[in-house]
């Protein structure tokens, strides 16, 4: 018997900021925003963490890994609206993730019907993001 699934996500994050700050902090509230006040990766709303001051702004590709790119530091298409327990366990990891706003999660996990995190069997990337 199959199990019932429901889709990840309601509502996918985008990025529409187009201002240029020299600190990434200054992106937080445009990223809330555009995140939908939503962890990018896990889709946990930020009230669960005590609101947006103790959500994290996640490096989608670490800036401290490539020296070469300084860019990446404050590159807001390289930002992630994350909850602090992600950004933690993610820190500097280089493998491969999916992009919350380039893919659509919707097709690499889903949830059961209690709203656990399912990563799809045809999708290593997803497998590797929720082990």
């Amino acid at each position: 018997m199959k199990k019932e699934t429901r889709p990840f996500r309601e509502k996918s994050p985008k990025r529409t900021c187009k201002k240029k700050y020299n600190n990434y902090r200054q992106y937080k509230p445009h990223l809330a925003e555009d995140f939908n006040r939503r962890c990018g990766y896990s889709d946990c709303p930020d009230f669960w963490f005590g609101g947006p001051n103790n959500f994290h702004i996640d490096h989608f590709i670490p800036w401290k890994s490539d020296p070469a790119r300084p860019e990446l530091k404050t590159d807001y298409n390289n930002l992630v609206y994350t909850c602090s327990y992600i950004n933690i366990l993610k820190s500097d990891d280089l493998s491969p993730y999916l992009d919350p706003v380039q893919e659509d999660f919707n097709k690499h996990f889903s949830r059961d019907s209690i709203g656990n995190i399912i990563p799809a069997d045809n999708s290593p990337t997803a497998k590797y993001m929720y082990k």
